[in-house]
């Protein structure tokens, strides 16, 4: 089992190498998230593997254009209380981590401290290229709230000051879902409070 310690500073990352390089496959990775406010970690983030594949156009596979796939990835928040942008800077911590090579998540859960659910799981979580107004996309997304379970085909991350929201839509209702508290809202942020 390999173990990748990297220092995270501000949740603004500075490596001096990647992570992944041509030819090599990370199994059973962890990655210490730090903040400023803490000399702690904030978050781990947790990868089964991570390896570098080829993009598929149709049935083909194109060796000229590489992708990183992060397979089984779990983000364990310890102190939710300081990591008010850790899921909306998570796109660009794993890109420092693939080299910006474009990456693709299988599998991706949220975990909170001492809770045995995961708060939000995707089958797929795709970060968005930097010229585009939305951070990721998830497909196939499971929601833990204050009303129970949601299911959703698709939902987007998008910027946010507060850095905690993600939204989707569930039979064309816009629907806003706080990562941090697994409160949802009706609408985006600023609409009212859905209750149990």
């Amino acid at each position: 089992m390999a173990t990748v310690w990297y220092l995270f500073l501000s949740l603004n990352i500075s490596l001096a190498a990647p992570i992944l390089v041509p030819g090599m496959k990370v199994r059973d990775a962890t990655v210490p998230i730090y903040s400023s406010q803490s000399s702690d970690p904030i978050a781990l983030l947790r990868m089964d593997s991570l390896v570098r594949d080829n993009r598929k156009l149709g049935f083909f596979k194109v060796s000229v254009l590489p992708i990183a796939v992060a397979q089984g990835v779990r983000l364990e928040v310890l102190k939710p209380e300081l990591a008010n942008d850790l899921l909306q800077n998570l796109p660009e911590h794993l890109k420092s981590v693939t080299g910006g090579m474009p990456l693709e998540i299988r599998d991706f859960k949220v975990m909170m401290k001492d809770e045995t659910l995961p708060r939000l799981e995707a089958r797929r979580f795709k970060p968005a290229r930097a010229e585009e107004s939305v951070l990721a996309e998830l497909q196939d997304v499971r929601f833990r709230t204050q009303v129970g379970e949601l299911f959703s085909k698709s939902a987007r991350l998008l910027p946010d000051e507060k850095g905690a929201w993600i939204y989707f839509e569930i039979n064309k209702a816009k629907l806003s879902y706080n990562w941090k508290t697994g409160h949802l809202l009706d609408g985006h942020a600023t609409t009212k409070e859905i209750k149990p």
